[in-house]
């Protein structure tokens, strides 16, 4: 009962605080993607899209042996030309300018960075120490703020892979480790999973459905917040009796950094 009372009160907590209309601009912004990761499905819509960087690009703008975890690389579509400011949003949703710009006649944003213009294309971001699950959200807005688009990517992914193409990751929505979002996609439409979520001494199991797309998005919290327990684990099972298990660390106390 814990379990799922806890499973309600992250779900309230997500759709009533972090969408708050005295909230900031930056819990607006965060909570409009919901976690899901942008498209190209509609360029005539704004559209930002991060990526983990080609190793050309990487080879290209980055000195060799440069230690570090991530390198992003970002795509624009369907921005009306203007001013923009390009910054990202780390776990803690303090904001980390990257640098301002413009949207040239082609669509393409041109990054003013090191006293040179660089097409956002061609721009790589790094980081490193990003704990596991760890989302860290890019955001492009105009200077007049009425045309944004943001993405996120998690750098150090908990993730599980099928042999047929189907994918599902655990995405960390705030630093307490406390509620989680987890998303798949390429499964059989309207596939039934068996999800089997356990927190300390608590298991809670229910099925879950996927989309007529095959797309599965859950959102789901930990057992026991107050303990330190370790490690919690879901482990999702296919109708094939295919199993794979996403494992977290639990306690708050990972994320005090």
């Amino acid at each position: 009962m814990k379990f799922f009372l806890q499973l309600v009160l992250c779900f309230v907590l997500l759709s009533t605080v972090s969408c708050s209309s005295n909230k900031s601009e930056l819990n607006k912004i965060i909570c409009s993607t919901m976690f899901k990761k942008a498209k190209i499905d509609n360029v005539d819509e704004p559209r930002l899209i991060c990526k983990q960087a080609s190793q050309d690009i990487i080879n290209e703008q980055i000195p060799s042996k440069t230690p570090m975890q991530s390198f992003t690389q970002f795509e624009t579509y369907g921005f009306p030309p203007g001013n923009y400011e390009f910054f990202a949003v780390k776990f803690d949703k303090s904001k980390v300018s990257i640098g301002k710009g413009y949207i040239d006649e082609q669509g393409e944003f041109q990054l003013d960075k090191m006293f040179r213009t660089l097409p956002l294309s061609r721009f790589i971001s790094c980081g490193s120490g990003f704990l596991p699950g760890e989302p860290i959200h890019y955001v492009l807005i105009s200077e007049d703020r009425t045309c944004v688009a943001s993405d996120f990517i998690v750098p150090n992914p908990i993730e599980a892979r099928w042999f047929d193409g189907a994918q599902i990751s655990m995405i960390a929505i705030d630093p307490s480790m406390e509620c989680f979002i987890l998303e798949g996609n390429g499964f059989k439409s309207n596939e039934v999973l068996q999800v089997v979520a356990k927190s300390c001494n608590e298991i809670l199991s229910y099925d879950s459905i996927a989309s007529s797309d095959g797309e599965v998005f859950l959102m789901a919290a930990s057992g026991m917040q107050s303990k330190i327990c370790g490690k919690g684990t879901y482990t999702i099972k296919r109708k094939n009796g295919e199993i794979k298990t996403l494992s977290y660390f639990q306690s708050s106390k990972v994320w005090n950094r």
